[in-house]
């Protein structure tokens, strides 16, 4: 054992006079390595192009299936108002909802009983991310009964609309849409006890038509189960005019937006509210929709969605409104073979035309890119899946825009751009997995009333580029 130990101890001296004679260091192991390890490199030679497209119809309601569970699409923000923009033309938005009581076996409001309606009004609440445009824009809002109820199994998309009757039940003209705005509420509670609350952001419209008004009185007593109210309320279609300069958004899906309607019989009077949401597990849902138009004609987005090629700028917008596609070129020389790309980055300056209102069209917050499945459905691309799927999980912003991409940023020169990384997609495309083409949209393009234009890279005063940092083998 100590001729071991002594063996070892004469061998360590001897290496260690070796090192300490050398004049000059060596990289131990160089030899070795270089042939299995590459150094990393970037290029900019991956090229890619544009064309425009409009963003499909969104699925709003799906039919119920009494063999499956429901899903439903439905809208986050509702989104009603209209806007003439300089790049873009003309847009319009308007909503469709119904609204439904709460089946309560102590509400009988039935005109067999001598009930008669005092009077009634809805309150819709703003919801910020639908303020879009000049916010001094005064609104005139005017609500009209639906002619018939939406068929609950029938699928509706934004492309829809309902017919409604001519004569509006309800108006507000010239306000000017604040989260400062703010009234009283009064209601008597099921004991009798009379109360009030206040009310902050929102908007309180009365309904003036005395006949549509007899449509409230009701009989729930037979009702003890959701499912078994079978007949919804009237619905309504939501109007917002603006003379072409905002939109502005309402907030459909909570309790926060009802109708109060106040009763009266020989000897009683009570109040009582219908809400727009689904609080409660109905089997059948309601059918909420945001029907939007655009017109282009004669616009610089009318070129673009002709699919023109070799254009300096593209353009993204919301409510229905346009997507851009990317097409990916042919793989340069210098990324054929075996390569890792360790960063593939697409860099998209936003570019302010001339005429282009920055402050009343400010660009989103965010851009997703997405693919098509084999079945046509467009779904989010790896970078955008895993950095979704870990915010929802863990709600770490600063993670969701670190890894998500498309996030709004601006340089030291005050020049805003979007960075994508598109790293395990352009990773796929060398490999031959996909074809080279996929999109890039706004975040909740449905409800998401803004909109961007950005530079592409035939632009030449602020070229959009894509640059790929990869190891070659």
């Amino acid at each position: 054992m100590k001729v071991s130990f002594m063996k070892k101890w004469v061998a360590g001296v001897i290496l260690l006079g070796i090192l300490l004679s050398c004049n000059k260091s060596t990289d131990l192991g160089k030899d070795l390595l270089k042939d299995s390890l590459a150094e990393t490199k970037s290029t900019d030679q991956l090229t890619f192009q544009f064309e425009g497209g409009r963003v499909d119809s969104v699925l709003v309601n799906e039919a119920f299936d009494e063999n499956s569970s429901r899903s439903s699409n439905q809208v986050s923000v509702f989104v009603a108002g209209d806007i003439d923009d300089p790049v873009f033309g003309h847009t319009e938005s308007e909503i469709y909802t119904q609204f439904r009581t709460d089946p309560r076996p102590d509400l009988n409001v039935s005109a067999s009983l001598g009930f008669a309606v005092d009077s009634a009004y809805m309150v819709f609440y703003y919801d910020t991310l639908g303020f879009y445009g000049d916010t001094n824009a005064q609104v005139d809002l005017s609500v009209y009964p639906l002619a018939e109820a939406p068929d609950i199994a029938r699928d509706y998309y934004s492309t829809s609309t309902l017919p409604t009757l001519p004569a509006a039940v309800g108006t507000v003209k010239g306000i000017t849409p604040s989260l400062r705005d703010s009234f009283d509420i009064y209601f008597k509670d099921r004991f009798g006890n009379q109360d009030t609350f206040l009310v902050r952001g929102a908007v309180k419209v009365p309904i003036t038509d005395m006949a549509y008004l007899d449509k409230f009185l009701l009989d729930t007593t037979p009702f003890y189960q959701p499912k078994e109210l079978s007949n919804f309320l009237p619905g309504i279609k939501i109007e917002v005019h603006t003379k072409g300069k905002r939109t502005i958004g309402l907030d459909l899906n909570s309790p926060r937006s009802f109708i109060q309607v106040y009763y009266h019989s020989a000897d009683t009077s009570l109040s009582h509210r219908f809400y727009f949401d689904e609080r409660l597990e109905y089997e059948n849902p309601l059918v909420k929709l945001v029907h939007q138009t655009h017109d282009y004609t004669g616009t610089q987005v009318d070129v673009f969605l002709q699919q023109q090629p070799n254009l300096p700028y593209a353009y993204l917008q919301g409510l229905s409104g346009v997507r851009a596609k990317i097409k990916l070129g042919d793989i340069p020389q210098d990324l054929n073979g075996e390569v890792t790309v360790n960063l593939a980055k697409l860099h998209l300056p936003v570019r302010f035309l001339p005429g282009d209102d920055s402050v009343r069209f400010s660009p989103p917050l965010t851009i997703v890119t997405s693919t098509r499945s084999d079945q046509g459905a467009y779904v989010l691309t790896k970078e955008a899946q895993y950095a979704w799927e870990q915010f929802v999980r863990n709600r770490d912003l600063p993670f969701l825009n670190a890894r998500f991409g498309g996030v709004l940023s601006k340089d030291d020169n005050g020049r805003y751009y979007y960075d994508i990384n598109i790293s395990s997609y352009v990773q796929d495309y060398l490999l031959g997995r996909n074809d080279g083409n996929f999109y890039i949209s706004l975040v909740g393009s449905q409800n998401n009333p803004k909109r961007v234009v950005f530079c592409t890279p035939n632009s030449t005063e602020c070229s959009a580029g894509l640059k790929v940092i990869y190891t070659k083998y």
